[in-house]
């Protein structure tokens, strides 16, 4: 049985490291902040967690790694809570409903129990900002951080991404950039408006936008741009077989002055940025008033940039009228 003097003293002692504290206190600070068992049918820590469920199962998982998502001056707070946007940014891109979440942890044994804390924190700031709960994962030692979340949510009219028909129109729900220019500041130890920094440190994800598209039934396409803006236009295209065509890029006012003032290329930001966590979806034109009014409804606006077409890939048409091709570029794991 676990020593309670043990765990107080644990519990003071932010500077000790999860080796020394070892995985059974560990998983006790983890459970005692989860609340009680309320609806679940088994009780918490239990070897799985059971709930009464009907309708239409919507799961998602995404992996944060300490290696390749976590920038050195990111604290881990944020970490944790970026770690479940993720996973909620996919549901949401499906215009469902998140309700549960289940969190494995990898950490390493030199972790101090203080960053756990913080890392643990992140992961409950963001589950409680949405109404998820977390109702529990698993734990192990790794060679570096890595947090593996599993929502589990329902849903109704769910939109896929391969749907986009020749005709449509492409849209999003915000402006782009600004997580490049964050991600610019904070590799490079540059002072940046606080605004441009939480876009990629704590990052806004469109639950409300996504279920209130999926609720016009006008929705043929939608992704999530956590890939960037141009690996997203990318797999709609590829998954509907069909070509998109950019008239406009959605070029956020700050990233573009940021972009000025620090000799960036605006439309690479824009571009290949990634981690902004809009939604990216095709729509019929007649359609236009009926989405408009679903997302102002949410506080959210419409942005219009392209059109669906005959053919494969993605474009570009500058002010002249000229047409480039938009390279596939976005984060890919396994490739140098």
């Amino acid at each position: 049985m676990v020593c309670k003097d043990a765990i107080k003293a644990f519990d003071m002692k932010r500077e000790a490291r999860l080796s020394e504290i070892g995985e059974g206190l560990l998983l006790k600070h983890i459970l005692d902040t989860l609340g009680d068992s309320g609806d679940l049918l088994l009780p918490k820590g239990d070897d799985a967690a059971a709930l009464e469920f009907g309708g239409r199962l919507v799961m998602a998982v995404d992996m944060f790694v300490e290696k390749t998502d976590k920038p050195a001056s990111m604290g881990w707070r944020y970490a944790g809570y970026k770690a479940v946007a993720a996973v909620l940014s996919d549901i949401a891109a499906k215009g469902a409903e998140p309700r549960y979440l289940l969190t494995s942890l990898g950490l390493r044994g030199d972790m101090l129990f203080g960053e756990f804390e913080e890392l643990w924190s992140g992961i409950l700031e963001c589950s409680r900002d949405y109404g998820v709960r977390v109702l529990g994962g698993d734990l192990s030692e790794t060679g570096e951080v890595v947090v593996d979340v599993t929502c589990i949510g329902v849903g109704g009219n769910l939109i896929p991404r391969g749907g986009a028909r020749v005709g449509e129109l492409v849209a999003v729900t915000g402006a782009f950039g600004d997580t490049g220019a964050a991600l610019h500041a904070l590799l490079n130890n540059i002072e940046a408006e606080e605004d441009i920094l939480m876009r990629f440190l704590k990052p806004r994800t469109r639950l409300r936008e996504g279920r209130a598209l999926a609720e016009t039934g006008l929705v043929s396409a939608c992704i999530d741009s956590s890939d960037g803006l141009a690996a997203s236009l990318y797999h709609i295209a590829e998954a509907s077989n069909v070509a998109i065509v950019v008239h406009k890029l959605p070029v956020s006012g700050k990233a573009g002055e940021y972009a000025e003032e620090h000799n960036l290329d605006l439309k690479e930001l824009v571009l290949y940025s990634g981690e902004e966590y809009e939604l990216v979806f095709t729509f019929s034109r007649d359609g236009v008033d009926r989405v408009r009014e679903a997302l102002e409804k949410v506080g959210c606006g419409l942005y219009v940039i392209g059109e669906v077409a005959e053919g494969r890939g993605v474009y570009l048409v500058d002010e002249e009228g000229g047409v480039e091709d938009i390279r596939f570029k976005g984060f890919e794991h396994f490739r140098a």
